[in-house]
C-alpha cells in the first residue's frame, strides 16, 4: 500500500523516476524564493549514476522480507528456496543494469524479481494456511 500511496502522489507533483524527493530552496529573498524545484539529473553520467543508485536501493527495499521468506521456504521446500533466490537475484541484477542504461528498459528485470518475490510469499501463505487451518475431512 505504501508504494501505491507514494506513486499516487507522484503524478500531481510532476516527479518522474528516478527522482524520489523534491527539494526547494526555502528563503523569503528574491530571486531564490521563486527558484524551481531541484530534481535528480536524468541524463548524462549523473543521470546514469542516479539510475544505478536507484536500482541498488530498489533491491534494498525488498531484500529483508525476501531473505526471511527464503529461510522459511528452505525449511519446508529445501532446494526451491535456492531456485527462487537465484531468480530474484537475476531479476534484480538485470533490473539494475537495464535501468542504469535507460529508464524505459527496467521493466523486464523488475518483473522477474517480483515474480520470485510473489511466489515466495505465496508459498509462505500456503504453509501458514496448512499450519493454522484445520484439515478438512
Amino acid at each position: 500500500y505504501l508504494s501505491i500511496n507514494a506513486n499516487g502522489a507522484r503524478a500531481g507533483a510532476r516527479l518522474d523516476r528516478p527522482d524520489q524527493h523534491i527539494y526547494k530552496i526555502m528563503t523569503p529573498e528574491k530571486p531564490l524564493c521563486d527558484a524551481p524545484h531541484v530534481l535528480m539529473a536524468t541524463t548524462g553520467a549523473a543521470g546514469r549514476f542516479n539510475r544505478a543508485q536507484r536500482g541498488a536501493f530498489n533491491f534494498d527495499e525488498s531484500a529483508a522480507w525476501f531473505i526471511i521468506h527464503l529461510v522459511l521456504i528452505a525449511i519446508m521446500f529445501g532446494p526451491l528456496s535456492f531456485v527462487l533466490g537465484s531468480l530474484q537475484m537475476y531479476g534484480r541484477i538485470t533490473f539494475a543494469n537495464q535501468y542504469k542504461e535507460d529508464q524505459a528498459k527496467r521493466q523486464a528485470g523488475f518483473t522477474i524479481s517480483i515474480l520470485a518475490e510473489y511466489l515466495s510469499a505465496g508459498l509462505i501463505s500456503v504453509c501458514a494456511l496448512k499450519a493454522f487451518v484445520p484439515a478438512m475431512p
